[in-house]
């Protein structure tokens, strides 16, 4: 675990099991997917989705993670599997976020 960093809001059982996470990077990156909740410096999502814009109305990175994105949204394609490297965040999504992740606007 990083220095610093606490995870003991986590449930135990919730860490070992997939879910819809927002993920950026040190590079400015911003990716919904599927993977294991962590403080590693790296992960590996599944159905991986990259932000490339989101509207001022989602009001900011968080909004991606609570609401989803929204009409306006730029989210390019899924792809199976990607890792992603210099992790500086990871946010559990919630379940309407999701549902709007896996359809997101056309763009």
């Amino acid at each position: 675990m990083r220095k610093g960093i606490q995870m003991k809001e986590v449930v135990e059982d919730e860490t070992m099991e997939e879910v819809g996470l927002l993920v950026t990077t040190a590079y400015k990156g911003v990716f919904f997917g599927y993977g294991i909740f962590s403080d590693a410096a790296q992960i590996t999502l599944k159905r991986a989705r990259m932000c490339i814009y989101w509207p001022t109305g989602e009001k900011g990175v968080m909004g991606l993670a609570l609401v989803g994105p929204l009409p306006g949204a730029k989210i390019g394609p899924a792809v199976p599997s990607l890792i992603l490297r210099d992790v500086t965040a990871v946010v559990i999504c919630t379940s309407s976020a999701i549902e709007k992740w896996e359809k997101p606007p056309l763009w």
